[in-house]
């Protein structure tokens, strides 16, 4: 908190602003000035009338500005101020807050706060950004000279109770803001004390004594050579407060034998190092942190949380010391070994100083006692508000990961969506021009790294590349035409070559076609002209005629053709052997030639059409040189596609 110096005074608060010097200022000025003001301040109207909203507690802001132990000259001024104001009438006071509220109420008017519709952000900092300029204007100083009216002089913690009270207003507006809507809801992990918690429990209560002890040692060292009273008082406390934390411990070996709970020791029995130096509390200490914890459980719901926030801490404190059940537990842990040293050694004096050294004594031990509960008290509730913390942190882990998980979700039926509505058969199916539809919808899952062309056969691939423009070699592989054809449509504005699938239907209906004329129409010969008459069925038999079915096959071959393993399979429908054509015929048609090695081939070498393109290939050519694979595409209803087209 930034404090005004003390030595402040009015004139400084009312005129801290910039103010040109080479500019002269009147009377009349300065008048007309704080005319203004007192116009706008409306002083003249009484406040008595109207009164403070329920909740609003005044007491307990000033209580805030209250500082026990004070470093500099403002905190001890502004101590003086907020208990002379909780003392008096406190009717200035409430005229201030009146006001206050009146003010930040119209600025706050721009928040619309409305159930299902966030505040937004910006409209947050607008509302702060006008409080501040609302405590910089002339009418909010006015308003704090006039509450501190009977007092001499206005310094800085004048500023700094006027200051508190003001933000102690506007955040009770802006909570009132958020009346409307509905708390949130988490699921916050619910802890409760089992057999293994209380073993964890009893190894936190030796921590926390082990951790006091450091600091009253550290507090007793410090002042053992201290020649002020201040300094003094100090080491006789830690000295006190030593004494009590020690009652509390106890040795190891004595609590493995007689201790009531000895499951609770496994805790502490497994963190113990080599010099065996973790402390161990007494039954009655750890009966009190039992009851100490499940105090804190009770506090640390997520209740507490939406109502305090920040504040919640301080709730927790305030509601554990008010518990007197606590208290007289710790109470009970700490005079369990009570002693009479004191008084034994006293035992010469008069009774006089007998009486008064018992009592005085007695009252700086509860008073300790008190100091050294408060201070268990809040190391023990700053582990259990770590643990607390840990557990809100992972429901709020929990609820993203839900919702993200979600998110994926939604993401991947989108995607699975997508990929199903486009295959190879929707492309060709695609009637738009130039197959725009298609294209888009290709393009824009490629370059989303959706895997589109995966799912489709390595033939579709390469007839869709060549739609593209991509003629790839036929012993690529796979992936690496994925690749090339991926490419190529991010490249592309438009399918250019989507005649491509038109061929297929096309083929395939002239193919459809010439099979029914086969079977309705005698077949011409091959090598006679088209125009002369079919010959007998014996002259079909021997001269080679290539129809449009997938397999051709010609008469058996004399003996020594027959020596060669590829002769010896039976003749099919669809699969007959093909003599090899003379010049003449070679020469005047081009169909005869094999499509991969560009030769006419031997008589009685058999031959495979291409389903695809048309083309005819020897068997040899194809690499179907044995027989299971050759009675494969012996069948009508199975097509053969060649290296290129496949």
């Amino acid at each position: 908190m930034c404090f005004r110096p003390p030595d402040e005074t009015v004139e400084t608060f009312w005129f801290d602003d910039e103010i040109e010097a080479d500019v002269p200022v009147t009377e009349d000025d300065l008048e007309d000035d704080f005319n203004s003001v007192i116009a706008s301040l409306n002083v003249g109207e009484s406040t008595d009338h109207q009164q403070l909203p329920d909740g609003f507690e005044i007491d307990q802001i000033l209580n805030k500005c209250i500082t026990e132990v004070t470093v500099t000259a403002v905190q001890e001024q502004a101590n003086v101020l907020a208990r002379s104001l909780l003392s008096d009438d406190q009717h200035y006071c409430k005229s201030f807050c009146i006001t206050q509220f009146e003010e930040i109420s119209k600025i706050m008017c721009v928040l619309e706060a409305t159930p299902g519709t966030p505040i937004r952000a910006d409209k947050v900092t607008e509302v702060e950004t006008e409080i501040l300029r609302y405590k910089r204007s002339d009418t909010y100083r006015l308003s704090c000279l006039l509450m501190f009216a009977k007092h001499h002089g206005f310094s800085g913690a004048h500023s700094f109770i006027c200051t508190t009270l003001t933000d102690g207003v506007s955040k009770f507006l802006l909570h009132g803001k958020t009346k409307p809507y509905r708390e949130k809801e988490r699921t916050i992990h619910a802890r409760v004390i089992t057999d293994a918690s209380r073993a964890r429990i009893r190894y936190v209560a030796g921590y926390c004594v082990s951790k006091l002890l450091k600091r009253y040692t550290t507090s007793y060292r410090s002042n053992m050579f201290s020649a002020t009273a201040y300094g003094q008082q100090n080491y006789y406390d830690a000295k006190e407060k030593m004494s009590i934390l020690n009652s509390t411990k106890e040795e190891e070996q004595y609590l493995k034998m007689y201790s009531s709970d000895k499951q609770s020791l496994a805790d502490t029995e497994r963190k113990q190092n080599l010099s065996r130096g973790l402390l161990n509390v007494s039954d009655e200490m750890f009966e009190f942190c039992v009851k100490l914890c499940s105090k804190c459980l009770e506090l640390m719901v997520d209740r507490n949380l939406m109502v305090h926030g920040q504040a919640m801490h301080q709730y927790c404190v305030e509601m554990l010391l008010k518990s007197d059940e606590l208290f007289q537990d710790f109470i009970r842990a700490v005079t369990r070994n009570r002693t009479t040293e004191d008084l034994q050694t006293s035992m010469d004096c008069p009774p006089e100083l007998i009486v008064r050294d018992i009592l005085s004594s007695t009252v700086t031990k509860v008073h300790n006692i008190h100091k050294v509960f408060a201070d268990v008290t809040g190391k023990f509730l700053m582990v259990m508000f770590n643990q607390f913390r840990k557990d809100l942190l992972h429901s709020f882990s929990v609820a993203k990961t839900m919702a993200h998980r979600k998110q994926i979700m939604v993401k991947q039926q989108k995607r699975q969506l997508s990929v199903q509505s486009v295959s190879f058969q929707t492309i060709a199916d695609d009637k738009s021009v130039a197959k725009e539809m298609s294209h888009s919808l290709l393009r824009g899952l490629i370059m989303s790294n959706i895997n589109v062309l995966e799912q489709m056969k390595k033939t579709e691939i390469a007839k869709l590349g060549r739609a593209y423009g991509v003629s790839a070699n036929r012993n690529i592989k796979k992936a690496p035409l994925i690749d090339i054809v991926k490419k190529s449509i991010t490249r592309a504005s438009c399918m250019p070559n989507c005649e491509v699938f038109e061929e297929k239907q096309g083929l395939s209906k002239k193919k459809h076609s010439a099979e029914v004329a086969s079977m309705s129409e005698p077949q011409p010969s091959r090598h006679a002209p088209m125009s002369e008459p079919q010959p007998s069925t014996s002259a079909v038999m021997s001269e080679p005629q290539p129809s449009t079915s997938a397999l051709m096959s010609e008469p058996q071959p004399s003996t020594s053709a027959a020596q060669s393993p590829t002769d010896e399979l039976p003749v099919q429908k669809r699969c007959s052997a093909v003599q090899s054509p003379s010049s003449e015929s070679h020469s005047s048609s081009q169909d005869e030639v094999c499509g991969k090695c560009q030769k006419v081939g031997k008589e009685g070498t058999q031959w495979i059409q291409c389903s695809s393109c048309l083309v005819w290939y020897h068997r040899n050519c194809t690499g179907l040189r044995s027989k299971t694979a050759w009675k494969k595409y012996q069948s009508e209803n199975v097509d053969y596609f060649c290296k290129q087209c496949q």
